[in-house]
Order: C-alpha cells, then structure tokens, then sequence
C-alpha cells in the first residue's frame, strides 16, 4: 500500500548566490548567477498549496539578495502559507521592513560569534554580526509577533562560547536557538584536547537544563551526541548522530531546487546521503503525484543506517513527528 505523504514544510532554495563566505560552506565561492523566476515560484505556490503545505522556508545561498524576495513571499501569502526565510541577516538593515510588510512569519538567522570579531571572521563578512543583531533587535522592539529563531554552527572555533551565546540570545529576546555541530571532512576536533571539550560540553548541558527561553530546539542542548558513545563518535570522525530505528522527517519536508527542478524529501539530502540505487529526480510536481513515495519510504526505513549524519533539530523531528502539531515553527 502506498504511503500517504502530508508534507507540512517546504524549502525552496531560491538562489545558490551569497555575499557570504563562510568557511563550512561552498556558496560564497560559487560563480554561478542562479535566482529563481516568478513564474517557476507561481507553479511551485500552486503544487504546496494543493499539497497542504503549512509553511514555506526561503533558503539559499542567501535569500535576502534575490530582488524578487518579497514579491514570492506575497505570492506564498495569496495561498495562505506562513513565511519563513533563513538568512546570514548581514542585509536585515536594510530589507527588514521590506519582508516583514510582505508577511513574515519566522526568521532564521546565523549568530556563530559572541561578537563582531569572531562571528564576522566564521562568516568571512564584516558587517554580518551587526546586521544580525540590529535585525533581531528591531523584530522584538516592533514586531513581536515574528518568531525569531538563531542557527549556532558550533566548531573548535566557538564551543568555548556557548553559553556567553547563551547570555545574548536571552538580552536579545530570541524564540529560538538551533545548535548544528560542524561537519567536515577533515575533523578539526581533532585538534582540540578531548578532556577540555567534554568538560565543557558538559557544563553547557547543565546550564540548559531548565532553561525555557530561547527554546532549544530538538537535540540541540546533545549537539555532539545523545550519550557518550555518539559524542565519541563524532569528535573521532566528524559524523553526527541519525535517528533511531526509522525516520518520519522525510514525511513532513520537502526541498526544492529550482534550478533543476528537483524535488527531495529533506533539507539535508543533498550533502549528506550514499548513493541510492534508485531515480531520486523528481520535480515539483512530486509534491502531488507520489513520484516521491519510494525515495521518502526508502528514507524512512533506511535514512537512519545511510544518512551521512542530521542536524540535531532533524535528528529529534525524526523521532517525534507529532512536534510538529503544537509548534508549526519547531522544525
């Protein structure tokens, strides 16, 4: 019997371009001039409606460049979708009153660094740290009803900070906070004393412990591992924990790249999945016509045993789907 499939959350990777460059990701080095049209983001609007689609997330590269950003929001807007967009926020000065008027829902913004020192280096874009800060600054003062959410990529550059991090999130009134261990194929943990980083991952995990706001989301407060044997693993190889047994994200997400009109059934696919021995293109009309129910029951049963590592939040959606239910904006 074939799966029924009720997405709930769709990214659509609207630009591969970013004024970014940070030095855990490929974009900023990309020549490539790809922006999504407004017409392939009419079609698009039209299949997630019909396909019950909650929540639309605008990703990149950086989305806040793309010219027609707020004319696709008033489009996913005119179907009656919540907006969630994903950005370094170096240019939330400037757009923030431009896609908060166009409907913004949620914002997701990197915060790597404590300061403007260490999180402009991570992110090798000086301005990006101020950007950030006065964006969230401006949400809270103005428009509280924006959900605001923070994405930390910790690496051996800023462990030791996660909980000044902590202290800034909370003056600065974040919703939420999303902690994505660094995954490389070299392991710069490597480098790092061993005694040292679980001294302070440790601490961390104490000082979360009963912490309601930010809300931490998923595995985030385990982000190097649930139990000793997942830390172990992670800071020997650099791979990160799966869910167990099966995984049900790849029944509630979808990602879109327009650019080859290919359709997945999570946001992490792309970079981190072996080779399946099956077609796995499908275009966005998957979204209705099951062409993706093999590869979402595939990943399902197998994600767990063949995924190159999740993210924390994705990890723990995996395993507890029903998250979803009370919190639209929780994955």
């Amino acid at each position: 019997m074939e799966t029924k499939i009720e997405p709930h959350v769709l990214f659509i990777r609207v630009t591969e371009n970013c004024n970014a460059s940070c030095f855990m990701c490929g974009f900023g080095k990309s020549k490539k001039q790809l922006y999504m049209s407004v017409g392939t983001m009419r079609e698009v609007a039209k299949q997630a409606k019909k396909a019950g689609i909650k929540v639309v997330r605008f990703t990149g590269g950086e989305p806040l460049l793309h010219q027609e950003l707020t004319t696709f929001m008033k489009i996913i807007k005119e179907k009656d979708m919540k907006i969630s967009i994903i950005t370094n926020g170096y240019l939330l000065p400037t757009r923030l009153e431009e896609v908060v008027g166009a409907g913004l829902d949620q914002l997701i913004t990197s915060l790597d660094g404590v300061n403007a020192t260490l999180h402009d280096k991570l992110r090798n874009l000086p301005g990006a740290y101020d950007g950030v800060v006065t964006g969230i600054k401006k949400i809270k003062s103005q428009y509280p009803n924006i959900v605001v959410r923070v994405n930390t990529v910790v690496s051996p550059y800023n462990f030791e900070t996660l909980e000044e991090m902590l202290e800034l999130l909370i003056l600065l009134g974040v919703d939420q906070w999303s902690i994505i261990p660094l995954k490389s194929q070299d392991n710069l943990w490597n480098d790092i004393d061993r005694t040292k980083i679980l001294s302070i991952y440790k601490h961390f995990q104490e000082r979360v412990l009963a912490m309601k706001k930010p809300k931490l989301l998923g595995f985030s407060s385990q982000w190097a591992g649930r139990n000793d044997e997942e830390v172990e693993e992670y800071l020997t190889t650099g791979v990160t924990f799966t869910p167990k047994i099966k995984c049900s994200l790849v029944d509630y997400v979808r990602f879109y790249i327009p650019f080859t009109n290919r359709l997945l059934p999570c946001n992490c696919v792309p970079w981190r999945l072996k080779n399946v021995d099956f077609n796995t293109d499908c275009g966005i009309t998957a979204l209705n016509d099951g062409g993706l129910s093999p590869f979402v029951e595939y990943l399902r049963e197998n994600g767990p045993e063949i995924c190159l590592g999740c993210e924390p939040l994705n990890a723990y959606f995996g395993e507890h789907p029903e998250i979803i239910k009370d919190d639209i904006f929780a994955i």
